[in-house]
């Protein structure tokens, strides 16, 4: 099993919640980027919980099960557009 740089601070250890990759989308660069590590840590249930309260983000959580389909979630209102 691999280790991870981020920490999960309730534990003091590295965060193992079961996702490989989160990818949070929103207009401010600093905050998505921090969103990102603070979803991660928080687990996909917790994480889809925060998502839904804050409408301004979107995501797309990676988990254990990838690459079957189940291991992609897409939480938010997450739009492609093209430039």
């Amino acid at each position: 099993e691999q280790i991870g740089h981020l920490m999960d601070p309730r534990t003091g250890e590295p965060a193992h919640t079961g996702l490989l990759s989160v990818s949070v989308f929103g207009d401010d660069g600093l905050a998505v980027d921090a969103a990102s590590s603070a979803l991660f840590v928080m687990g996909k249930c917790e994480a889809s919980r925060w998502l839904s309260a804050n409408p301004q983000y979107a995501a797309v959580m990676i988990d254990n099960r990838w690459p079957k389909p189940e291991g992609l979630t897409v939480a938010g209102a997450l739009e492609i557009q093209r430039l």
